[in-house]
């Protein structure tokens, strides 16, 4: 998925949207892992996702939670980004350096959009 498709069907959500979190992870470099564990009675599969060498059981919340927005900003963009997003009712707005201001239905992915925003004003 290209940069643009994938802020597009952000702006389009309606509600958090875990497929949603796991596109925004794999594209901040989030990469998906499996391993082999027996339990003594059949072999499953156990899923997890890895990022800068740490070990994530499940992908991170981006569309929900603001901490795990702020992971995906930094990820994309680095760790001197400036910003600020909006509460309220009704649509959430955010901005990230100079980069536009961006509306999502939560303020985790308003903040998310408007790094991808920003991402793709630099690249």
């Amino acid at each position: 998925m290209e940069l643009f498709e994938l802020i597009e069907a952000l702006e389009r959500l309606e509600e958090p949207n875990r497929r949603a979190d796991e596109r925004i992870g794999q594209f901040a470099g989030w990469e998906r892992r499996s391993e082999p564990m027996n339990d003594n009675r059949e072999t499953i599969e156990t899923v997890y996702w890895v990022h800068d060498g740490k070990r994530y059981p499940r992908m991170p919340y981006f569309t929900t939670s603001i901490d795990a927005a702020l992971l995906a900003v930094e990820a994309l963009l680095g760790p001197r980004t400036s910003g600020g997003v909006t509460l309220g009712r009704g649509p959430s707005w955010a901005q990230i350096d100079d980069g536009p201001q961006c509306g999502g239905c939560t303020p985790a992915l308003a903040l998310v959009i408007a790094a991808l925003r920003r991402k793709q004003q630099i690249d």
